[in-house]
């Protein structure tokens, strides 16, 4: 029992600080014991009610810590850019979803191109379009994926790309 141990028989005195309690606790969880024992302090040894698997001291069960083949799937959809600098935002989305038996690891959303209206980079017109958010979501057969929702009040289409980082399970 913690309380136990911290009550133990050194007890910090004003002006040295934990540094005597510290001692003695580390000396009781460091000390190695018979897994699931009743009195067991907190070590990875002596931890209680592992899985039998783990519980041999190997952890060999499975097929490994290895990843899966890791894929990046684009998508894009054209977005009208209506009458530039009105505010009057064109919204719509994006979506991608991973193949079967993937994982989506993440996502992300972007407008497309180096600049948005054929311009010098920073321009104001680049201004004219925002990403309103990025949902991780599923296409209702179980594959999962994202969308992803743009505005562009540009006065040209601009491209709203979504990228799904995707796992083989």
């Amino acid at each position: 029992m913690l309380g136990a141990t911290l009550a133990g028989p050194t007890l910090a005195v004003a002006g040295n600080g934990f540094a005597p309690i510290w001692k003695h606790v580390k000396s009781k969880l460091s000390k190695p014991g018979t897994i699931n024992r009743a009195k067991n302090p907190v070590d990875w040894t002596r931890l209680k009610n592992l899985p039998a698997d783990f519980a041999d001291g190997v952890d060999d069960a499975g097929a490994g810590g290895g990843l899966g083949a890791i894929t990046v799937r684009t998508e894009n959809n054209p977005i009208p850019g209506g009458q530039a600098h009105n505010s009057k935002y064109v919204l719509d989305y994006v979506e991608m979803f991973c193949e079967p038996g993937e994982i989506a690891l993440s996502g992300n959303g972007y407008f497309g191109g180096n600049t948005l209206n054929g311009g010098t980079p920073g321009d104001d017109d680049d201004l004219e379009v925002f990403i309103a958010g990025t949902f991780r979501t599923d296409d209702g057969m179980g594959n999962q994926g994202y969308r992803v929702w743009g505005g562009n009040d540009s006065g040209s289409q601009r491209n709203l790309i979504v990228q799904v980082v995707c796992m083989a399970a």
